[in-house]
């Protein structure tokens, strides 16, 4: 059987098309709509070479922004905890590549305030590992390690 994502390349033609979708919609995601952020990463990763595959995610990822046009972020005034979810995805990504994902935000404290109203994000990261993680636990470790690094200079500018 051959894998989808493999098959069937565009011509050269359709290479600024693919580019200029990410280009437009890696704004919007970053600014507003952070649920965009893996689909657009993997289509980074696939724009040089695109697919069949490929044009069927930027037609899904522009379908999916069609639908849902009215989104917004919404911030509360907090006590400025910062809170950082960290997660990773195990060779999700072509090349036996892993994803890692960081959420980075402004809370209360969540033992002063019973059910605090959840800020928006201050910073959103979704990227793929360069390196070939060879578990679970490594790419969750890699994934710790990076938002940990992001959050440092985050941290001193709170402080």
């Amino acid at each position: 059987m051959v894998d989808q994502r493999q098959s069937h390349f565009l011509p050269k033609e359709d290479i600024k098309t693919i580019q200029s979708i990410t280009g437009t919609f890696l704004y919007y995601a970053r600014a507003l709509d952070s649920t965009m952020l893996p689909a657009l990463n993997e289509i980074a990763c696939t724009q040089a070479k695109p697919t069949q595959y490929t044009r069927e995610e930027c037609d899904q990822i522009m379908d999916y922004a069609a639908t849902y046009p009215q989104v917004y972020v919404r911030f509360h005034a907090s006590d400025m905890i910062l809170a950082v979810d960290s997660d990773a995805a195990y060779l999700v990504m072509p090349n036996a590549k892993s994803r890692i994902a960081g959420y980075f935000q402004l809370n209360d404290h969540p033992d002063r305030i019973q059910h605090p109203d959840i800020n928006g994000a201050i910073l959103v990261e979704c990227k793929a590992l360069r390196n070939v993680m060879s578990s679970v636990a490594e790419t969750e470790t890699a994934g710790v390690f990076h938002n940990a690094q992001r959050v440092i200079p985050i941290r001193y500018i709170l402080e």
